[in-house]
C-alpha cells in the first residue's frame, strides 16, 4: 500500500540514461490515431474515453464537458446513418420491400459481430479496456468466463467505435465525422465489405 508521504513527495527528476528513451515513448501513435486522418489529433483523454467503451466519463472537448454515453449515442446515430444510406436505402428497392425485409437486411450489416470484425482487421479492436464491474464475479467455469469477458470485449469495442465517432463529430464537426464514417463503412476492411463476405 501506498503511503500517504510517498504520495506527498515531490516527483524526481528523470534519470539521466533513460532521458533518451523519453523520445521514443512520445513519438509513439496509438492504432486509433493511426485510423483516422492524421489531421483529427486526439488527446489523450480523447483516447482513454475511446478505448473505454462502455464506462461513462466526463470529456472535455472545445472547452465543454460532454459525457461519454452522449458521446457513443451521437456516434451510433451518425454511423446507422451512414450505414443505412449505403446499403439499403441506397436505391428504390426498399421502396417495395416489407418492414421485415427491411429489417432483416439491415441486421447483415449492424449486429454484433460485425462491428467488432471491422475493428480486429483494421488493428484497433484490442486497445478496448473491458471493464471489470461487468464481468461477473461469481464462480463460474474458466471457459464460460473468457466466453463472458470476449462477450464484453465484443460490446465495449462497439461502445469504442461510437465514441470516436462522437468526439469526431462534437470535436471537428459532422463533415469529418461523415468522412471517418464511410471509411467504416465503404472502405478496405470495412462494414460492408465484411458484410458481404458472410453472405458468400
Amino acid at each position: 500500500m501506498v503511503s500517504l508521504q510517498t504520495l506527498l513527495e515531490p516527483i524526481k527528476p528523470v534519470p539521466r540514461y533513460l532521458k533518451g528513451l523519453t523520445p521514443k515513448l512520445n513519438t509513439q501513435i496509438h492504432p486509433i490515431q493511426t485510423y483516422i486522418p492524421p489531421h483529427l489529433e486526439l488527446t489523450p483523454q480523447d483516447i482513454t474515453a475511446i478505448t473505454q467503451g462502455l464506462t461513462n466519463r466526463t470529456l472535455t472537448l472545445n472547452t465543454y464537458p460532454y459525457q461519454t454515453a452522449l458521446l457513443r449515442q451521437l456516434g451510433k446515430q451518425t454511423l446507422l446513418f451512414k450505414v443505412y444510406t449505403s446499403t439499403i436505402f441506397s436505391g428504390q428497392r426498399y421502396l417495395t420491400s416489407s418492414p421485415y425485409e427491411i429489417s432483416h437486411d439491415l441486421s447483415y450489416f449492424t449486429n454484433d459481430s460485425v462491428l467488432p470484425q471491422v475493428m480486429r482487421r483494421n488493428g484497433i479492436y484490442d486497445c478496448c479496456v473491458v471493464d471489470e464491474r461487468l464481468v461477473s464475479s461469481e464462480r463460474i467455469e474458466y471457459e464460460r468466463y473468457l466466453e463472458k469477458i470476449e462477450k464484453v470485449k465484443d460490446k465495449t469495442a462497439i461502445g469504442s467505435l461510437f465514441t470516436l465517432i462522437g468526439v469526431i463529430k462534437v470535436k471537428y464537426g459532422d463533415k469529418e465525422a461523415k468522412s471517418v464514417c464511410e471509411k467504416l463503412v465503404e472502405g478496405k476492411r470495412g462494414i460492408i465489405e465484411i458484410a458481404q463476405e458472410r453472405l458468400n
